[in-house]
């Protein structure tokens, strides 16, 4: 607007120029550029001034002398320099406000000096319109944010709040399950197991788009062989097929990957899954095509297809095709935005190709490398508690604490249980032990968290004693200062033989390890 008003001003040797904006039935003079003040900020009815005559007529208005037409209000201007003015409309068609200029001495604008103000006012609208396109832009992209924060926020709350008791049932279903001596408490149980198993896939989903979102997630490339990936990749999804009807079929190849083993396996992982949900009864390949120098990973499958307008919709959350009722055996709508976050942060690239009634094929390209990956050792072993340890858990669910005291007890440790900071350390003052591991609920009553309560209780014994944090949280905030505690972290629900292993671990080296 600067360059306009000194360009108005030279091309037509005026003494001023304003810039007056349409407020619905009124008129603003935004902005001025002057010998003397004029009306800057100030708002006028649009019938009650030249300019707003201007925007309602949709054509320009030459005065010669403002006191002798009978369309000038006099009154305001007696108080200025102005004996002559012209005004110019801002998008003729439907003016959204006009450009004026004055003149000190009596000046008629001639027809030259009004087409420059008109080109001059032309080009303002173009300036303007653009202005408008961005301020409406930046709205709708903080709208937007601001949604995506409030609906984080919300599963974050949800999440944590529904696995707390996830994972106390998990706790009292292992600690049952041991004990189902005929048959019919056996398939109770384990049909129990199935139901918690199938809410703890859910609320991993959200888990694993909020430690996305919260940037937690570090690749760490390595070299990873196809097929060792499909391998225990087919051994996973075995069941799932035979019991969705589904006749899969796995084609590996020689590769090399060069890549985050996890995060790679996830992709295919949910891709392999997203197709056994979608082709009940029908077929699936999961095949790997060499490329040079990248490795063509790709799930086809023989289901109902997608639609062209929803290609892009499908890697957004919770997008689903023809699941109006919401059926959960066909998942929650997070494994393909799963997919979309994962392979950006791996910078792959995801196509897909689909034709209705036919099926559809996901592809993910990999880097490889030219020699074969060794394969992984498996180090798992069976935790053995050999002498007594002591285990402090701070966790502010009653029931949560109830079962955590049982199950870890039930391994041969020594169990501590408090619901607060407070309540732990006058235990261990007035038993006079000190712990081997203290287990912590990330997020403890009162506004505590379980960072602050490790961080006491070692600075109370002067070293610092093994710590795991639990968490049931999903927010991104929570996620990160969890991690950047350095202590070790698992997610809620965690698995019992899980659980018992990381303590296991712990308290037999005595260090901390982060565990995601």
């Amino acid at each position: 607007m600067a360059i306009v008003r000194r360009e108005a001003r030279c091309l037509t040797a005026s003494d001023g120029v304003a810039f007056v904006l349409r407020e619905q039935d009124r008129v603003h003079y935004a902005d001025e550029d002057a010998i003397g003040p004029l009306w800057k900020g100030q708002r006028f009815p649009l019938s009650s001034c030249i300019s707003g005559q201007c925007i309602l007529n949709r054509q320009a208005i030459v005065v010669e002398d403002v006191y002798q037409d009978p369309r000038v209000p006099h009154e305001l201007y007696r108080q200025t320099f102005v004996k002559s003015m012209a005004a110019m409309p801002i998008r003729s068609d439907d003016p959204i406000g006009a450009i004026a200029v004055y003149w000190a001495e009596h000046h008629l604008a001639s027809p030259e000096e009004v087409e420059i103000l008109q080109t001059l006012a032309d080009a303002s609208a173009l300036a303007i319109a653009n202005v408008r396109l961005y301020q409406d832009l930046q709205a709708a992209r903080m709208k937007a944010e601001s949604a995506n924060a409030a609906k984080t926020r919300f599963l974050a709350a949800a999440s944590h709040d529904l696995r707390q008791p996830l994972q106390a049932a998990l706790l009292f279903e292992g600690m049952l399950a041991g004990r189902a001596g005929d048959a019919m408490a056996r398939d109770i149980t384990g049909k129990l197991h199935q139901a918690l198993e199938n809410m703890g896939g859910i609320l991993k989903a959200l888990l694993d788009i909020s430690r996305l979102e919260a940037g937690i997630v570090e690749p760490k490339p390595e070299e990873v062989s196809v097929q060792e990936l499909f391998r225990v990749l087919e051994a996973s999804f075995a069941p799932a097929a035979r019991q969705a009807g589904v006749d899969i079929h796995w084609r590996t190849c020689g590769m090399t990957l060069l890549t985050d083993h996890a995060l790679v396996a996830q992709i295919v992982h949910q891709l392999v899954d997203n197709a056994i949900h979608y082709a009940p009864g029908g077929r699936v390949l999961v095949a790997c095509r060499n490329s040079g120098t990248m490795a063509r990973l790709q799930v086809w499958d023989t289901g109902i297809g997608i639609p062209e307008e929803q290609k892009m919709a499908i890697f957004e959350e919770f997008h689903q095709i023809d699941n109006p009722a919401r059926d959960r055996s066909k998942g929650l709508g997070l494994g393909l935005a799963i997919v979309r976050r994962l392979a950006d942060l791996l910078g792959l690239q995801v196509s897909v190709r689909s034709r209705l009634g036919r099926g559809s094929v996901f592809e993910v390209a990999v880097p490889s490398v030219a020699h074969p990956a060794t394969p992984p050792s498996d180090s798992r072993t069976v935790p053995v508690v050999t002498q007594a340890r002591i285990i402090l858990v701070i966790e502010d669910d009653p029931l949560m604490l109830d079962a955590l005291r049982i199950f870890i007890g039930q391994l041969g440790f020594e169990v501590i249980a408090a619901a607060a900071l407070e309540d732990a350390l006058e235990a261990l003052t007035s038993r006079k032990v000190e712990p081997d591991l203290v287990l912590a609920d990330f997020r403890l009553a009162h506004g505590a968290v379980g960072t602050e309560a490790i961080a006491r209780v070692r600075a109370t014994f002067g070293h610092p004693i093994p710590g795991i944090l639990l968490t049931g949280d999903t927010s991104p905030d929570r996620l990160r200062d969890a991690r950047a505690s350095g202590l070790g972290l698992l997610h809620k629900p965690v698995q019992p033989e899980d659980l018992a292993k990381q303590i296991s671990d712990r308290t037999s080296s005595g260090g901390v390890a982060a565990i995601g």
